[in-house]
């Protein structure tokens, strides 16, 4: 009885100090920022580079270090103090903001850092005017690799925006490349996350079979070297072709795009360490940095906002960016 009495005492002492720790860790380590991602956002080995190598080597006379957080819920990392900011792939709710601010008692802040958006890449004697986004989900969706739509494409010749005076018969044949795995990811996420389909090994490879097969088609990242492809138009839920430009993208008008926001949980809005980094994923290096990675950079009406919200400037225009 004695021992298990003591053994009992033992394991109490333990949960005890492993609570205190779990938390209040950022008190016993005052230097780092705990900073919660998403894994979709930038590929693993370049998470590491982005989020704490680059930070430290830009910024080494600071005497605050970034600590990574993956995680596949940002929110609740801010709600239980694991986490100082978040990078999520969309922006939060009204319901989701009105959690932080009940816990601490001050909102949250959301600035959008980069965005993702896509382009599709046809043959240049392909017909097809355009395609809808749900259109496009049937293309990929071949006999029975996924079951990501009812809607199944397996001729360009039955989507609406094939000429009707055409008559022959065009097999559809998606290729996916597999070099950047988080493009793939990040594309696939805009139409259906179990998407799978033929690969190829490089972008390259995937033009290269666009060129030579009527039918054939992939995907590009904006602004990537598209040597002379052709890309097609998509339309939106209302049939309105949307361009894919900088203004679309964000604004999230064109079907391919999704934006990545930042989060600042509301008890660390005024540290001077969270302020730096917030500098830091703004700059114009860590912009660039993103581009090459695939990401779409900030314009420079998307960082003037943001300056406005972290009061870093004043509005241009009256009562403010909207």
């Amino acid at each position: 009885m004695r021992y298990c009495c003591l053994f009992y005492l033992a394991v109490l002492s333990v949960l005890a100090y492993s609570d205190t720790f779990t938390k209040h860790h950022k008190t016993a380590d005052k230097k780092n920022l705990y900073v919660a991602i998403e894994k979709e956002f930038i590929e693993p080995n370049d998470m590491e580079e982005f989020v704490v190598k680059r930070f430290d080597h830009d910024y080494s006379g600071s005497d605050m270090t970034p600590v990574i957080h993956q995680t596949n819920d940002v929110l609740a990392s801010l709600m239980q103090g694991f986490a100082d900011v978040g990078i999520t792939h969309r922006q939060w709710s009204d319901k989701e903001v009105s959690l932080l601010k009940e816990k601490y008692q001050k909102l949250p802040m959301q600035l959008i850092i980069a965005a993702d958006a896509y382009a599709v890449v046809v043959n240049q004697d392909n017909p097809i005017e355009s395609v809808s986004k749900q259109e496009l989900l049937g293309l990929f969706d071949q006999s029975n690799q996924t079951t990501c739509t009812d809607s199944q494409t397996i001729l360009w010749n039955n989507l609406p925006n094939f000429p009707s005076d055409r008559d022959e018969k065009i097999e559809v044949e998606p290729y996916a490349y597999g070099t950047n795995k988080r493009l793939w990811l990040a594309f696939k996420s805009l139409l259906c996350d179990t998407l799978t389909t033929q690969r190829v090994a490089t972008q390259a490879d995937a033009f290269e079979v666009v060129k030579r097969e009527r039918g054939a088609f992939t995907f590009q990242a904006y602004l990537s070297d598209n040597n002379g492809m052709r890309l097609l138009p998509l339309r939106d839920d209302q049939g309105v072709i949307k361009p894919l430009r900088i203004d679309t993208i964000f604004s999230g008008e064109y079907p391919l795009s999704k934006r990545y926001y930042l989060h600042i949980a509301p008890n660390v809005l005024e540290e001077e360490n969270v302020q730096l980094y917030v500098n830091y994923l703004l700059s114009d290096a860590s912009q660039t940095y993103l581009t090459s990675k695939g990401l779409v950079a900030l314009p420079k009406a998307i960082l003037q906002r943001n300056q406005v919200i972290l009061q870093q400037r004043s509005p241009q225009y009256p009562g403010g960016y909207q």
